[in-house]
């Protein structure tokens, strides 16, 4: 599978991105466009035209943001559209969000594999933030090539 377009994320009041996609439950007011209806918002430039290719296998591009330790879906751009004027509390999401920071030290041409040189993980319980992980993925890559060449030489 293609790498994966990021969603997007508002943390601290900051843009960033999230190398992960939290599912959209079907109960959440959101309207599905047709092929036309598509074509068309991207032809009038409302709309990347990355949600139709491989890099977007979803099918569209979330903005997300945590505020006061709640997920929130803000926004839907692509084949889906939030009805709701304002931002919907993602309670029905449980899981971990992976905030890249930094360059790429590894890249996999495959969904969100890709590591970066830190990684921010937010684990989230039914919208709610419930805790927070840093990961240096240099460090663990140098310990993995020392081994590697120690493994050699056995």
């Amino acid at each position: 599978m293609t790498a994966q377009i990021h969603e997007r994320l508002i943390l601290n009041g900051k843009s960033m991105t999230m190398a992960c996609s939290p599912a959209i439950p079907k109960k959440v007011d959101v309207v599905t466009l047709s092929n036309n209806e598509l074509r068309a918002e991207i032809a009038a430039r409302k709309v990347s035209s990355f949600v139709e290719s491989s890099a977007c296998w979803r099918g569209y591009i979330g903005t997300w943001e945590i505020k006061d330790n709640m997920l929130f879906l803000n926004k839907l751009e692509g084949r889906y559209k939030l009805i709701s004027p304002t931002p919907i509390f993602a309670s029905w999401f449980t899981g971990e969000l992976k905030i890249p920071k930094g360059r790429i030290v590894r890249y996999v041409h495959g969904e969100f594999y890709s590591l970066y040189r830190k990684e921010l993980y937010i684990h989230i319980e039914k919208g709610r933030v419930i805790g927070k992980r840093n990961v240096r993925h240099s460090v663990i890559l140098n310990i993995l090539r020392r081994i590697k060449m120690f493994l050699c030489y056995l």
